[in-house]
């Protein structure tokens, strides 16, 4: 929320030119009636799209290592095809 606050006011008060990035979009977004997200539910969805975009790398990585694991034929091409794997 620290970071939600220090960018908030650094687009407000820097004068500089508009980031285009995820957080100042979320900064500078509203609804219909003109409410923008408050600074928890703004750190509360840069939460889920960080941990959602480490799981993704993360299971992707696990599958493959399984699938490899589970059959020799593939284990043994993944050896021979890298000269520094022993």
């Amino acid at each position: 929320m620290a970071m939600v606050r220090e960018w908030r006011a650094a687009m407000v008060g820097g004068g500089g030119a508009m980031k285009q990035d995820i957080l100042s979009h979320m900064i500078v977004v509203s609804d219909p009636t003109g409410k923008g997200m408050g600074e928890a539910e703004i750190a509360d969805k840069m939460t889920g799209l960080l941990v959602a975009g480490y799981a993704n790398v993360a299971v992707t990585i696990s599958f493959f290592m399984k699938f490899v694991g589970e059959s020799p034929y593939i284990y043994n091409k993944v050896l021979s095809g890298n000269d520094f794997v022993t």
